[in-house]
C-alpha cells in the first residue's frame, strides 16, 4: 500500500492540531502550519528531503514571529489573584515607617500588615505608599510623590 506523502502530512498536521485542542497552551499550533505548507509542497512532488525542510523552517518561523505576539494578546487577560493582587495598591502609612526599627505598619483590606521601604528610607505616617512586593507577611512599599 502506497500512502503519499500529501497524506502523511495531513496526519501530522491534525495529530499535533489535536495536541493543541488538547494543551490549549500554544506548544503545537505552530508545527500544524509547518505540516500543512510541507503537505501542499508535497503535492507538487518535491523531495520528501525538502519537505522536511520546509516543516521545520515554517514551524521555527512562525514560532519566532507569531508566539511572542499570541501571549501578548492572550496573557493580558490574566486576572491577578491573591498575593500577586496587592502588588501596586496604594496605601497610607499607619505608623511612621522605619527599617531599622521594623516599626512601620499600614491596613490592606481589614488586615494591619508589617510595611518596609523598598529603599530604607523613612515615611512618617500618614503618607501614601505604594505596594512593590510582597516577602513573606511584609509588605514592601515606596512612597507616592516623594
Amino acid at each position: 500500500m502506497d500512502v503519499s506523502m500529501q497524506i502523511i502530512w495531513l496526519i501530522v498536521a491534525v495529530v499535533f492540531g489535536i495536541l493543541e485542542l488538547i494543551t490549549t497552551s500554544l506548544v503545537s499550533i505552530w508545527f500544524v502550519f509547518g505540516a500543512v505548507v510541507a503537505m501542499i509542497v508535497a503535492l507538487f512532488n518535491a523531495p520528501v528531503l525538502f519537505q522536511v525542510i520546509v516543516f521545520i523552517i515554517i514551524s521555527v518561523v512562525s514560532l519566532l514571529f507569531t508566539r511572542p505576539l499570541a501571549k501578548k494578546y492572550l496573557n493580558d487577560k490574566i486576572v491577578k489573584t491573591n498575593i500577586d493582587s496587592l502588588v501596586g495598591r496604594t496605601l497610607i502609612a499607619k505608623t511612621d515607617i522605619d527599617n531599622l526599627k521594623m516599626s512601620g505598619k499600614a491596613d490592606l483590606d481589614g488586615t494591619t500588615w508589617i510595611v518596609v521601604s523598598e529603599d530604607d528610607s523613612l515615611i512618617s505616617a500618614g503618607e501614601e505608599i505604594e505596594v512593590v512586593k510582597i516577602e513573606g507577611a511584609k509588605l514592601i512599599v515606596r512612597r507616592i510623590g516623594g
